[in-house]
C-alpha cells in the first residue's frame, strides 16, 4: 500500500486509498498484465526491479517484444522503451478466416496496452529488426539504454547472438540485462557462457 498524507479534514481519502488503492500510472491494467507470453509474475518483477525515478531519464530495450506486454511493464518506469521483434511481418501471410490471426499476436500496438489508470502508453517505440544480426543494434547506441530484456528465440545461438549484439553495439550505458525463461536449458547455458567468461 502506498502511504499518503492528507489534511485532517480529509480522513476518508486516506481510508479509500488504503482499502481499494487509487489507479497508479506505474502499474499495468489487468488486461495488459495478463497479456502476452510472459507471466504476470515476470512483468510484476520487471516493474519492481526498475522502480526508481532515475530510469525515467533512460531507455529500455525489449528484444523479442511480441505484442508488447513486457515493453509496457518497462514503460511504466522508463522514459522510452524500444521494442524489437523479427516476427512482426508473419501476419501478412496469415489467412483471414483463422480464429486468431497471427498478426494480432505479434503486433506491438501501444494503443492496446494500458496502465492501471486507464491511459495507454506513448513512450513505446516498435522496431522491426533482428537484434542478433551484425550492427542491427548500432542505430540505438546514443539512446541511453540502461536495461535490456532478452525474450526472443529461446535457443543457445539466438540468446548468445542477442547478448553479444547488446554488449558489442550499445556498450556505453547498459547496466542490466534480464533474460526471460532462464530455466530453459539452452537459455541457462547461454547465460552461463557469459558468466564463465566474466
Amino acid at each position: 500500500m502506498r502511504l499518503a498524507v492528507f489534511p485532517t479534514q480529509w480522513p476518508l481519502l486516506f481510508v479509500l486509498q488504503g482499502a481499494w488503492g487509487w489507479p497508479d500510472s506505474r502499474e499495468l491494467s489487468n488486461q495488459t498484465l495478463h497479456d502476452g507470453l510472459t507471466s504476470v509474475k515476470f512483468k510484476q518483477e520487471v516493474i519492481r526491479l526498475f522502480r526508481s525515478e532515475r530510469y525515467a531519464r533512460s531507455t529500455a530495450l525489449d528484444i523479442g517484444a511480441g505484442t508488447g506486454a513486457t515493453s509496457a511493464a518497462l514503460a511504466v518506469n522508463f522514459g522510452l522503451v524500444v521494442g524489437t521483434e523479427v516476427f512482426w511481418d508473419i501476419g501478412r501471410e496469415e489467412k483471414k478466416d483463422t480464429a486468431k490471426a497471427t498478426h494480432d499476436y505479434y503486433r506491438l500496438d501501444s494503443s492496446k496496452l494500458f496502465k492501471r489508470d486507464g491511459r495507454s502508453f506513448s513512450n513505446i517505440l516498435a522496431l522491426h529488426l533482428d537484434a542478433k544480426l551484425p550492427f542491427a543494434l548500432s542505430v540505438l547506441v546514443e539512446q541511453n539504454i540502461s536495461a535490456v530484456v532478452i525474450d526472443a528465440q529461446h535457443d543457445f545461438f539466438n540468446v548468445v547472438g542477442e547478448t553479444m549484439s547488446v554488449l558489442r553495439y550499445i556498450p556505453c550505458c547498459v547496466e542490466t540485462i534480464v533474460y526471460h525463461d532462464y530455466c530453459m536449458d539452452e537459455v541457462y547455458q547461454a547465460i552461463r557462457y557469459f558468466a564463465d567468461a566474466g
